[in-house]
């Protein structure tokens, strides 16, 4: 039986161990208790030194979240086309091409991923950037992420459960496996953002219910009626409006890492944590993003897990742990 909490324990325990004073830890509560509402969500389990959940409750998330179920949905253009590259890559890591869905903005980028045996689609009124790069919260880049609600609404409706994935995410494991406890309708990530903007709007898992559905059927009436908005506070308005009847966990904020947590608040390095997944937001301009994940060996240049993880490891640990036993041993599914 769920029973219905707030995240205070939640965000303790990220910020509890970063030096965040006992004051700001009030306060974020205080902002995702907004966002959340009285929705069912569940305190993240106390696993940061065991770093995944037991086996009997990854048997219970494989059956419930089949792959065969799940599209792995994304939106790209050709002006981030490097992180186009690394989404390939690393989808292809963990054995999850088959079940990835690529909606390109532009027609250039939506062929070379035909040419390359991608599934992809062209988005609706594709072409308009021409494959420029698109400045965040531009008209063109409002224009691509507002399309998200009516792809994973179309995929919902039709049975499919939906993992929406920023091209800008590095997965260091399987995220389905790491959907615990299941039941939810949204497996969502908390950005520490402001409000209006608090659940990240790029990175989620929803489930094909009811529920789910109303929420993205909100979201998009939202976009269409304040056209000058963008899919983020569109997101979470429709969290609000519809957390009586939605049941939302959020993911731990160690495993799935925003990009204020691992590295300006170097978190994960501090908690000797290797995540199963990493945001590369917070972070302008984008060449400056790109070269901050080289940097910490995120960007999945090859696709080869091995070599994710040893870069990975090397960067923020010194060292090559990958595979190898060791106080911090990671037993990769």
């Amino acid at each position: 039986m769920l029973v219905a909490v707030m995240l205070l324990g939640e965000l303790d325990c990220v910020t509890e161990h970063i030096g965040e004073p006992p004051a700001r830890r009030v306060v974020d509560s205080v902002l995702l208790r907004s966002i959340i509402g009285s929705a069912w969500v569940d305190r993240p389990e106390q696993q940061l030194l065991t770093l995944r959940p037991p086996d009997r409750v990854r048997t219970n998330v494989q059956q419930e979240y089949p792959p065969s179920n799940t599209t792995i949905l994304a939106f790209v253009n050709s002006g981030y086309w490097p992180w186009v590259e690394h989404l390939l890559n690393n989808v292809a890591a963990l054995g999850l091409s088959q079940h990835l869905l690529v909606v390109a903005e532009d027609r250039p980028c939506f062929n070379t991923l035909r040419q390359r045996g991608v599934r992809a689609q062209l988005a609706a009124g594709g072409g308009g950037s021409g494959g420029k790069l698109l400045p965040y919260n531009s008209k063109a880049y409002k224009s691509l992420v507002n399309q998200m609600p009516r792809q994973v609404l179309r995929l919902l409706r039709s049975g499919q459960a939906v993992f929406l994935l920023d091209a800008d995410v590095t997965l260091l494991a399987n995220p389905l496996e790491y959907l615990a406890p299941t039941g939810y309708d949204l497996y969502v990530q908390d950005d520490f953002r402001e409000v209006g903007a608090r659940i990240n709007g790029g990175f989620f898992f929803a489930r094909p219910t009811p529920g789910a559905q109303q929420m993205f059927e909100d979201m998009l009436a939202y976009i269409d009626e304040h056209l000058d908005s963008y899919n983020q506070p569109a997101f979470n308005w429709a969290l609000r409006r519809n957390r009586h009847r939605l049941r939302i966990k959020v993911f731990d904020p160690l495993y799935f890492v925003n990009g204020l947590t691992m590295f300006q608040r170097n978190a994960v390095s501090k908690m000797r944590v290797i995540p199963v997944a990493v945001h590369h937001n917070w972070a302008e301009p984008q060449a400056y993003k790109l070269r901050r994940a080289v940097e910490s060996g995120l960007l999945a240049q090859r696709p080869y897990l091995n070599s994710l993880l040893m870069n990975f490891s090397r960067s923020v640990y010194g060292q090559a742990r990958g595979l190898t036993p060791g106080p911090y041993r990671y037993d990769w599914p």
